[in-house]
């Protein structure tokens, strides 16, 4: 586990990307969770992947402040972050789903830690599912899974690591961290929530088969990875560490 360093404080300035694709039942509620941090984050940015409904205008006309991305054809989740991280201005770059929402608390819990673990380019925290429009129970059990939300992530390790793959339409942030997996970056989790996972009947992770397909798929690419010449075989600790 990354060893905790006391000193001068780096500076962070948090970009927020939204890929959004017809949302607008749900993203206000994802934006205001952004809104509603007790710290504030720097920029929000939703890239609208081309959507047929009414998502863009409601961006534009009832968050102002959000810059917003159109795409001119869909093309995938994997697509609209990689447009989103090229066009953040902040060195911390952070992901919403718009059908999930934040606690209050993320930005402020989990850019506190990022400063403590400095060696470390990626905090995160646990997840909890919650039914459509009903409020989160947080007497329920959150657990961990690798959601590009539940993350804080330096820009910096993008740069190394490079972009999401955008043939994969699913398991695209599996790829992705096995990829910073393999590159040997530690990845530090809090027994913290950090994201809500709202559970409705468009959710893409609800088609159990084609989910499986991907993350299959995402396996096979690191395996053929870790196969070839000079290649670690094996992959990063993810430190998981009690609440502070």
């Amino acid at each position: 586990m990354a060893k905790q360093r006391i000193g001068k404080m780096p500076v962070y300035s948090i970009s927020v990307i939204i890929p959004a694709y017809n949302s607008e039942k749900l993203i206000v509620h994802a934006i205001k969770s952004i809104e509603a941090q007790t710290l504030p984050v720097d920029e929000i940015i939703c890239v609208d992947d081309a959507s047929t409904d009414r998502t863009a205008k409601i961006v534009k006309e009832s968050f102002p402040n959000v810059k917003l991305i159109r795409l001119e054809s869909n093309s995938g989740p994997s697509f609209a972050r990689n447009i989103g991280i090229k066009a953040a201005s902040g060195n911390v770059i952070a992901f919403l789903d718009a059908d999930d929402v934040w606690p209050e608390d993320k930005i402020e819990y989990f850019s506190q830690k990022l400063r403590h673990h400095q060696e470390v380019g990626i905090i995160g925290g646990m997840v909890l599912r919650f039914e459509g429009n009903q409020k989160p129970d947080l007497n329920l059990e959150s657990y961990f899974n690798f959601y590009m939300s539940s993350f804080l992530i330096k820009k910096s390790v993008f740069q190394k690591i490079g972009y999401f793959d955008e043939a994969m339409r699913l398991s695209e942030d599996q790829d992705w961290f096995f990829r910073v997996r393999e590159a040997g970056m530690e990845i530090v989790v809090y027994k913290k929530i950090s994201l809500f996972v709202r559970i409705h009947s468009n959710n893409t992770t609800k088609d159990l088969n084609t989910m499986q397909i991907g993350l299959t798929e995402a396996l096979r690419k690191s395996m053929k990875r870790r196969r070839g010449v000079g290649a670690n075989q094996d992959l990063s600790e993810i430190s998981i560490i009690d609440e502070e």
